[in-house]
């Protein structure tokens, strides 16, 4: 998903579900036959180091044939001490 396309998104799903923007996180690319289960292990192997965080909800992108999911945390991630980003 192209940056400003994700990002559009990620602000237009925290505006309609009234989250704050600055404590969510929108993870695209997962596969269409990813089932639930799948998805909730691959996000706590790489999410758990940043805290709390809950699946809000799961959208699939047609353009991008993939899932998208809006993760929140309840405090806020904090994103700079963490290697991967």
């Amino acid at each position: 998903v192209p940056a400003t396309m994700a990002m559009n998104l990620l602000e237009d799903w925290c505006r309609g579900m009234e989250v704050d923007i600055h404590r969510s996180l929108l993870v695209t690319g997962i596969p269409e036959d990813c089932g639930q289960a799948e998805i909730e292990e691959t996000l706590h192997g790489v999410l758990s180091p940043l805290g709390p965080y809950f699946v809000l909800n799961k959208i699939f992108l047609r353009e991008e044939n993939a899932k998208a999911a809006l993760i929140e945390n309840p405090e806020s991630f904090d994103l700079e001490d963490h290697p991967y980003w």
